[in-house]
């Protein structure tokens, strides 16, 4: 069985939709980044601030903003242009995504699931060799020109866009999804909205959307690998994104999602579709798929197969974090972020302070985090404990740097709102923050989620 997979996953396929995937991706990303600039996002996200929330473990990067990350995003987007149209095609992928993950990983309080999408196609771009055709390297002589490439190549990327639709369903899988929230309250504010205005209190709308939601996630993909209900899978894709995109206004990410499904179709399909509006019959080879030709195995095939086979795994495991924490991680965020866990909840933060307590004076001194940062960051820090042990931890720090304070003890009272519900308080105000380490287990001066 196993021997019949392996070979089956190293048959020659028409490379022409990982092409597409390719192009597609590339021009996608110089959108997104014209996007920033223009927004001003670039700015107040990631030029701005003056203090980075860091993930767990790169603490180390260096800290980049002003001027030089106008630069670091204009070499992103340059490198990103390059990919779409296949010129040093590895060098710019290599470039591209080594300066947007540092983007991506120097502000953990900007984190966004297509942010973290962007990062990983960007990392496969340098593995997978998706410039043998329709390129520049491949027209200036650079390469030679292939018209195929391993099944495995296109299941991959198949298996990337599919993981984000799948467990983006099982994420749902929760009470509060089940019971209507937070989709009612969203519906709830969009009474201005056209057709569905008038019927965003009426419950049968939030079943459509929770019930719905939750099924297009968990099914769409099997539908979209099953030939009999492509299309329709297809126009559900369509229609689902669409919807995201104008409904919830959550950035590009639909538009990414809806540009790469088309991976899902028969790898040859963009030859085909050219070739039927030149009105030209196709000519399949006879015994092989259309437009395939006989192809030595590439350079370096084992050590790209032991990539791809890890790779796989940490993309499967990587989800699965949130069930092994006591806490709610739409309460906590332990395990929150890389698991594909998208319009869960709606947190409302209704007090929120931060003391430095002087052991000696006794002295205690409220902390006005304006100060620090900006108020995006704020915002999202008072929603999210790991956030604010690191904004304590930068408190006690200061001050014992600056010899106010030998001994600082950091105390924060947050009162938070999930999904409608009272609030309550999310860290024990007892705890003192500024002696709290990241650990991978569950913190003890977290809350319990309110039940």
């Amino acid at each position: 069985m196993i021997e019949k997979i392996v070979h089956y996953l190293s048959e020659p396929v028409d490379n022409a939709s990982v092409v597409f995937f390719r192009m597609a991706f590339g021009a996608m990303m110089v959108v997104e980044i014209l996007y920033e600039y223009l927004t001003g996002n670039l700015k107040h996200v990631w030029a701005d601030p003056q203090l980075h929330f860091y993930y767990a473990g790169f603490s180390w990067l260096p800290e980049v903003s002003g001027d030089a990350m106008f630069v670091l995003f204009g070499i992103a987007g340059g490198c990103a242009l390059l990919v779409s149209i296949g010129l040093f095609y590895r060098v710019a992928a290599a470039f591209f995504a080594i300066g947007y993950s540092y983007i991506f990983l120097i502000e953990q309080a900007a984190y966004q699931n297509h942010l973290y999408l962007f990062c990983l196609l960007g990392i496969l771009m340098v593995v997978l060799p998706l410039n043998r055709s329709a390129s520049m390297d491949v027209r200036l002589g650079r390469l030679t020109r292939e018209s195929q490439i391993s099944r495995w190549v296109v299941w991959l990327l198949r298996f990337q866009i599919g993981v984000v639709y799948f467990f983006g369903g099982i994420s749902k899988l929760n009470a509060d999804w089940f019971g209507g929230e937070p989709m009612r309250m969203w519906l709830a504010r969009r009474t201005d909205y056209a057709v569905i205005g008038p019927f965003v209190h009426d419950e049968w709308l939030v079943s459509i959307f929770t019930f719905g939601g939750l099924f297009f996630d968990l099914l769409i993909v099997g539908f979209l690998l099953w030939k009999k209900t492509r299309w329709p899978a297809f126009m559900a894709v369509v229609l689902f994104n669409i919807t995201n995109a104008f409904l919830f206004k959550i950035g590009p990410f639909p538009w990414v999602m809806l540009l790469a499904t088309p991976i899902f179709f028969e790898p040859d399909w963009p030859r085909r579709l050219s070739l039927y509006l030149r009105r030209t019959p196709a000519k399949p080879i006879k015994g092989q798929p259309f437009g395939v030709q006989p192809m030595e195995p590439p350079k370096h095939q084992n050590s790209v197969l032991t990539f791809v086979g890890l790779y796989v795994v940490w993309q499967l495991l990587m989800p699965l974090r949130p069930f092994l924490y006591p806490n709610n991680a739409s309460w906590s965020d332990e395990a929150h972020f890389f698991s594909w866990r998208m319009m869960l909840r709606d947190k409302t933060v209704s007090e929120a302070r931060v003391i430095i307590h002087d052991p000696e004076s006794l002295e205690n001194k409220e902390v006005d985090p304006a100060t620090y940062m900006e108020p995006w960051q704020r915002n999202i820090m008072f929603g999210n404990p790991e956030l604010i042990r690191q904004f304590s931890n930068f408190i006690a720090e200061r001050a014992r740097d600056s010899g106010r304070i030998m001994e600082p003890a950091v105390y924060a009272r947050v009162l938070v709102s999930l999904n409608g519900r009272t609030p309550e308080l999310l860290i024990d105000p007892t705890a003192d923050l500024s002696a709290q380490a990241w650990s991978f287990r569950s913190a003890d001066w977290i809350m319990p989620a309110p039940e």
